[in-house]
């Protein structure tokens, strides 16, 4: 090959930010790709319930996410990014990397791994890059590293800075949504998470509170399907713990742990009330008894 032939060829292959942009791409549909076959393995009725599907999450979530690891290699192969292998193994690192540094971060929580398969592969390409100085690679490689030093400063703990709810994730929450008839409580930072354990959440804050009112007088609030080993009042522990926890029933579907945690069952799901120490018992007992079906809107603050 000639000298000229040699430079023309250099001068054909995507400069830079083509390479970013395609790795940032395949990193997006890979990204999409998870939150699909998450979906998918968490719908109602594809795992079956109880223990068994709990088990089957345990197993397909890992799977799910090795698939799309695995699958970025020869994306892009196909798409012709140079150093492709470099880029498959570095762009892992470089999402887990956005993950610490962002995953507390109240965004759009079901579609986050888009958002960081974009980021992780196009900053992996740019470190890879052929034509990107030494320095260039040191001062991108130090910036995703300090990614896992540092996070975001927390928002305070005000009223207004939790008012807020997730309409896409309360939308793809497959079964009933329910919330107590409190006319003197409001809803704030409702979301669902539809991972491991599906799951609604919500939070009921007096309405005479102001910015200045503590959070210990919010209820926070928890929805979900009612696990297979649910077994009142000698165990009423949710979260799988090989601990018993008693409870006490005080009506009908509705108990009291020793924890002072109301629950309350209402067909297949149970609604767990997790009371602020200024809460009064009068109004968790009203929340537990007066769970009802709300459409989506409902939520909305």
């Amino acid at each position: 090959m000639t000298l000229e032939q040699t430079a023309a060829s250099a001068d054909s292959k995507p400069g830079v930010g083509v390479r970013c942009a395609i790795a940032a791409g395949i990193g997006a549909g890979l990204g999409l790709v998870y939150v699909g076959l998450i979906a998918l393995i968490t719908s109602e009725g594809v795992l079956g319930d109880g223990l068994g599907r709990l088990g089957w999450l345990i197993i397909l979530t890992p799977l799910a996410l090795a698939f799309c690891v695995i699958m970025a290699w020869p994306l892009l192969r196909a798409a012709k990014v140079e150093k492709a292998g470099q880029v498959a193994l570095l762009g892992p690192l470089a999402v887990w990397a956005w993950w610490e540094f962002l995953g507390a971060v109240d965004v759009l929580e079901l579609f986050k791994p888009v958002f960081f398969g974009t980021a992780g592969y196009a900053a992996a390409a740019l470190v890879t890059a052929p034509r990107l100085p030494s320095w260039g690679r040191i001062a991108v490689g130090a910036a995703v590293a300090a990614l896992f030093l540092f996070r975001p400063v927390a928002v305070n703990d005000t009223g207004e800075s939790w008012d807020w709810w997730r309409e896409d994730e309360l939308r793809a929450y497959t079964r009933p949504l329910l919330a107590p008839d409190m006319p003197d409580y409001r809803i704030q930072a409702a979301g669902a998470a539809n991972e491991l354990t599906p799951r609604v959440y919500y939070r009921l804050r007096p309405r005479s509170a102001d910015e200045n009112t503590s959070s210990a007088v919010n209820i926070e609030v928890t929805q979900q399907l009612t696990p297979a080993d649910f077994d009142p009042p000698t165990d009423c522990d949710l979260m799988g713990s090989r601990i018993p926890e008693p409870c006490t029933l005080l009506a009908p579907d509705v108990w009291r742990t020793s924890q002072g945690t109301y629950l309350a069952r209402k067909g297949s799901q149970i609604v767990e009330f997790r009371p602020g120490a200024s809460v009064p018992d009068n109004d968790l007992f009203k929340a537990a008894t007066t769970l009802r079906v709300v459409p989506v809107e409902h939520f909305e603050p």
